[in-house]
């Protein structure tokens, strides 16, 4: 994302919907592309908060975080390998689509 577009249309209760309500939130932004010499405008829609795209492991029912791949991370937590094996494929198919 944009940093115009984080600071214009991120609130504070975007970031809170997305950890706790697991709300996936997009945002549209445009910027100029150039094919073949000429200059075209593209307006996009990307994934601007994701409740499992982060570097951190939020545990559950709780504010306190561990890096991926942590020792106090539970591995029976299957699910969340799922999801965020979906969610990276996902935004590399959204990256092709251009």
């Amino acid at each position: 994302m944009k940093t115009s577009v984080v600071k214009k249309t991120i609130t504070f209760k975007d970031y809170f919907d997305c950890l706790n309500l697991h709300i996936i939130q997009t945002r549209k932004q445009c910027f100029f592309r150039a094919q073949r010499h000429l200059i075209h405008t593209v307006e996009m829609e990307k994934v601007a908060l994701h409740h499992l795209d982060d570097k951190r492991y939020l545990r559950p029912g709780k504010h306190d975080t561990y890096a991926w791949g942590h020792k106090r991370i539970p591995k029976d937590d299957d699910d969340v390998d799922e999801d965020l094996v979906d969610v990276l494929a996902s935004l590399a198919n959204e990256d092709l689509d251009v």
